[in-house]
This record gives C-alpha cells, structure tokens and sequence, in this order.
C-alpha cells in the first residue's frame, strides 16, 4: 500500500510545469521585447537615412554649387564691353543669337532657342533632352543657363566639362537639368544638373573638343554631371537701372519693350535657385513638406508622398567682369 503511494506521488511531481496564464504572460513579454527591439531598428535606420540625406545635400552645396559659383565668376571675362545686355557681342550672360557671334552660315535661330539662357515661364519652345527640355520634379518647368568666357589668364584653363581651354579660347557653358546617363531606378525619377561646353569662334559655336566643324550642333550635347538629385533648377538675372538693382527671369527681360526704363538694362548679377533632395527615402513616419518656396514661387513635388528629405538652395553671384559704375 506504501509503495503504491510513493509511485502516485511520484507521478504528479513529474507532471508539475508552467500553467497557462504563465506561457501567456512569457509570450505577451516576448512580443513586448520584440517590438521594443524593432523600434530601436526602425528608428536607427530613420536616424541613418536622414543623416546620409543630409549629407549628401550638404555635399550638393559644398561642391557642386560652388563650382557653378565660380564659373559665374568668369562670366563675361575677356570682353571689352562690360555693359552688357541680349545684343552684345560674346556677351557673359547668353540671351540670344547675338551673344554667340551668331552670323548667317549657321543654323536657324530657332536651333540656338534651347542652347542660350532660357526660362519656362516665356514662349520658347521645349526642345528635347539633352536640350534644354523644361525637365524637372515639380509643377513648374526648370530653367537654363548659358555663360560665356574667353581665357585671358595667360595659362591654359578647364572648363565645366575638364576639356582644356587653350589660351584666348571663348568659352561657351550651359547648365541644365537633365536624366542621369546611367539611372538604375527610374521610379525615382532622378535629375542632375549638368554642363555643357563648346568654343565660339569667329564663325560660331564650336564643340568643346575643338573639332573644325563650326555648326552649332556641336554644341548642345549630354555634358558633365555636376549635382545629383537635383528637382528643380531656376534661374533670374540683375540688372541695374541707376542706383536700382533689379532681379527677373530671362524671359521677362528678354519680353522687355523699347518704352520701358529696363529695356537692355546691363546684366550684373545672377540668382540661381535649386531643390536638392536625398539619394534615399526616409523609413517610418515622415511628413515632408507639400511645397517649397523658390524666389518666391511654390514648386510642389510631383510625388509628394515618397519621403525624400529635400531643401532649397539660393545663390547670387555678381559678376566681376561685367561692372556697371554709377554716378
């Protein structure tokens, strides 16, 4: 009888373990755990993303739009005139045909209309890429800029495309925005801008590898990149009438009247306005903004959903060689 009893309790200690309500409160803990552990995840990969945006933004303005700052700075070097306006001669800033020493054996002027300074709010017509095409990431068309140089600097120089510039070379460069030459994801819709380089000589526009062909064509190519992630490129030019100091668009001053007080108004300065986003989409909950503000006009993103961190960039550069001395 003894022995019957020590095999009965033998068998209820074996079968002692967790009860119910403890296995549910070792998993509510885990799950507890796990997602603790996930938010940490998450959050550090939101901290990395908006970092790696926020450098590369950085890197957009440290490089890339200095470098555009310092070609402006030759913008009209080498001229003799430095008042200059849509009519002069290897004028700084390029407006029209005449900038280019454009004469009769060259192609139709509507062939230079996407190759000189151009912004969308006139009536040129968009050419295609990688003329200039109106391309941007926004509700409203990019811009184009054209300047031009000659090297006076007794030494041989690079332009925007690392050709060399041999001495007393005019050089003519057009900054645009345009698709990558390699883009691996075009859901991202992804621009750059680039640069565009040629040679003017005394027949008309030249490629900028110095080929003997003087046709405009030769101008008007896919260029360098120069800032990547570019959304929007914008550009407006200064002109001074007297002691006033005036910004509009290329197309405005181009559309200016003969009665007008700024009509061939000398250009000084010019403001160039970017929207420059991160290579990388930000994880988790992030509300960017629905707009950005660029020389006073709302540019709305196309897909104002995909979580890109961006930021606008304005820049004035006034133009040394093309001074205009008031009383």
């Amino acid at each position: 009888m003894t022995a019957h009893r020590f095999i009965f309790g033998a068998s209820r200690q074996a079968q002692a373990g967790f009860t119910l309500i403890e296995l549910m409160i070792s998993l509510v803990l885990g799950l507890l755990i796990t997602a603790a552990v996930f938010q940490v995840y998450i959050a550090m990969v939101r901290t990395s993303a908006i970092q790696r945006s926020g450098s590369e933004i950085n890197d957009a303005s440290i490089f890339g739009i200095q470098q555009v700052e310092q070609k402006l700075r030759l913008a009209n070097l080498g001229n003799t005139v430095n008042q200059i306006n849509q009519t002069t001669g290897y004028g700084g800033i390029v407006l029209s045909g005449a900038n280019l020493n454009y004469s009769t054996d060259q192609p139709a002027p509507d062939d230079i209309a996407q190759r000189i300074t151009v912004s969308a709010d006139g009536n040129t017509t968009a050419g295609t890429s990688p003329l200039w095409s109106k391309i941007s990431n926004t509700n409203v068309g990019s811009d184009q800029l054209v300047i031009q140089y000659q090297n006076v600097t007794g030494e041989n120089i690079l332009d925007c495309e690392n050709n060399t510039v041999a001495q007393n070379a005019h050089v003519v460069e057009r900054y645009f925005l345009r698709e990558p030459s390699t883009n691996t994801n075009v859901s991202r819709n992804m621009l750059v801008l680039a640069c565009d380089a040629g040679r003017v000589g005394v027949n008309g526009i030249l490629p900028a590898d110095n080929s003997v062909t003087p046709k405009i064509p030769g101008f008007g190519g896919a260029g360098e990149e120069l800032i990547l992630n570019v959304d929007q490129f914008k550009v407006e030019i200064g002109i001074q009438n007297g002691n006033i100091l005036t910004y509009i668009t290329p197309a405005q001053y181009n559309a200016l009247g003969a009665t007008s007080p700024l009509y061939r108004a000398p250009i000084v300065a010019v403001k160039l306005g970017l929207l420059v986003r991160g290579a990388m989409p930000v994880v988790g909950d992030f509300s960017a903004p629905s707009s950005y503000m660029i020389f006073g006009q709302a540019n709305t993103p196309k897909n104002a959903d995909d979580k890109y961190i961006r930021k606008t960039y304005e820049s004035t550069t006034f133009l040394r060689n093309a001074r205009v001395v008031t009383p």
